[in-house]
């Protein structure tokens, strides 16, 4: 029993000693110890980054599902009813000529002058206000505006000139900011 297992520990380091016939047998037993000890130590090593690599693929798996699952919940936009809710607001009212989507947040509203011109300062301020309101709630019940994202409303006449503007807010900051 002894002698086998001397044999199968030095059979790696035989074929060393073939390869380097003037080695001495000490120079054999550290040259099987090193080479040994390297084995473990790749082993080890390999078998540690493989359980690092499942790990991280584990959890990058479970952020996609994660987001998935985001992107699944989140309201889906409804643009037909979006589109006739403020063909609605612009017959309602008629000193708006058109209202053009730039993007999610932002608009501009295209506002008949004559009739802008009619108003106080304050009257411009309440429309303007009162208008991205009601643009607001349609973006938010027909989710085109995320729960995070804030509506910016940009007023011309409809010779292109800039009127006013009115900015959104953080939620529960207290509705819109703006400049008229």
């Amino acid at each position: 029993m002894m002698f086998k297992k001397y044999y199968t520990a030095s059979a790696g380091s035989e074929r060393y000693a073939l390869a380097n016939p003037g080695l001495t047998k000490i120079k054999l037993a550290e040259n099987y110890t090193r080479q040994a000890g390297m084995e473990a130590f790749f082993k080890k090593t390999f078998r540690r980054a493989g359980i690092l690599g499942a790990a991280v693929l584990a959890l990058f798996l479970a952020a996609l599902w994660g987001g998935g699952v985001h992107a699944l919940s989140r309201q889906s936009v409804n643009r037909t009813d979006f589109e006739s809710a403020v063909q609605d607001i612009v017959r309602a009212d008629g000193s708006i000529e058109e209202i053009r989507m730039i993007d999610n947040t932002r608009f501009c509203v295209y506002l008949d002058e004559k009739v802008w011109e009619q108003y106080t300062q304050r009257e411009k301020s309440a429309y303007c206000l009162s208008l991205s309101q009601r643009l607001e709630n349609q973006c938010r019940v027909n989710g085109v505006l995320g729960s995070r994202e804030n509506l910016n409303v940009y007023y011309y006449s409809g010779d292109g000139e800039f009127l006013a503007q009115t900015e959104g807010q953080q939620q529960g900051s207290g509705g819109f900011g703006g400049s008229l």
